[in-house]
């Protein structure tokens, strides 16, 4: 395109001329009266009103049928045939107020609907002109109302300085605030645009990278292994006492060679503990259990020795049967 030109019906974040927008300061419990008495005084027919949550939507349309004005609440927990029964009984009339979330609303066009209420305003202020957005469409005239409280100025500042306009502000009879709503003059700075977010690279791409930054450089913070040191004999393994000093040398030679020179005790493995050969055909096996009162006969020899009971008691012999 050669020299490209661009054309803007509307201005962003702008609110249509046609639609009259006024703020009445309220106490935050007194709200639902307030409303109540609105579409009484005005005869309002048809009115979508805005809260911040689902339960306060449900909790705003229940006091309105309690005081004799139709309503509906339409939000994300309800089912896709509630909302689309609740937005098409207010198009026809049946149900005067219809109570919706932010989300909830998206996408809802109703042609020629005259007023919007901003039960709570938003804390994002691009939303109110959004929500206002719905009324005074194709030239038709609008009316927006907003119930402020004192604790929600800081968001009505915000809405100000971002339509450029301050907002008009009205007392409701007989609901006089008990904490005035403060006032500020119109901050006329210009809002700065948020930057774009960087695109993110694919997963594919950034794993090459990866890998190829490892190939090239050694990992920080890695420590290369540690190589063992070689043995004396030439990477051969150590043979018993090669490598160490010289007097742990000497002394396992010592033990080794003293327990060669020692000589081995006589019938240690066959016979008793003090070195006395075993007679042939005996059995060491020490008595357990029942057995200990028994003696036991061998397999070569008959006789069988008394076994004595310690000293103290009265010494008797038991002799097994032949």
């Amino acid at each position: 395109m050669n020299n490209p030109v661009e054309i803007s019906v509307t201005p962003a974040n702008s609110t249509a001329r046609t639609v009259e927008q006024l703020v009445y300061p309220a106490d935050k419990k007194k709200k639902p009266a307030m409303l109540s008495k609105l579409i009484k005084d005005g005869n309002w027919k048809q009115v979508l009103v805005f809260t911040r949550t689902k339960h306060g939507a449900n909790k705003l349309s229940h006091f309105l049928n309690d005081e004799g004005i139709t309503a509906a609440p339409i939000h994300g927990n309800k089912s896709q045939s509630a909302r689309t029964k609740a937005l098409a009984d207010f198009k026809s009339g049946d149900v005067r107020v219809l109570v919706a979330t932010d989300i909830a609303a998206r996408g809802i066009d109703i042609p020629q609907l005259p007023q919007v209420v901003n039960f709570e305003i938003p804390h994002v202020a691009e939303d109110y002109v959004h929500r206002i957005g719905r009324t005074g469409r194709a030239g038709e005239a609008g009316k927006a109302v907003s119930l402020v409280c004192a604790d929600e100025a800081d968001d009505l500042f915000g809405i100000e300085r971002l339509i450029q306009q301050l907002l008009p502000r009205e007392e409701l009879s007989g609901f006089k605030p008990s904490t005035a709503l403060p006032e500020k003059a119109l901050d006329t700075r210009p809002i700065k645009a948020k930057k774009p977010k960087k695109p993110k690279k694919p997963q594919a791409q950034n794993k090459e990278v990866k890998a190829e930054g490892q190939a090239g450089s050694k990992p920080r913070g890695d420590k290369p292994a540690q190589r063992r040191k070689p043995s004396a004999a030439n990477g051969k393994p150590r043979q018993n006492g090669q490598g160490k000093p010289e007097q742990k040398r000497d002394q396992s030679n010592r033990e080794q060679g003293s327990g060669e020179n020692k000589p081995r005790r006589e019938g240690t493995r066959n016979g008793n503990r003090n070195g006395n050969p075993a007679k042939a055909g005996q059995s060491q096996q020490k008595p357990q259990g029942d057995s200990a009162q028994k003696p036991r006969a061998n397999n070569g020899n008959r006789s069988i020795k008394p076994r004595r009971k310690p000293a103290g008691d009265s010494v008797k012999v038991s002799w097994g049967e032949y």
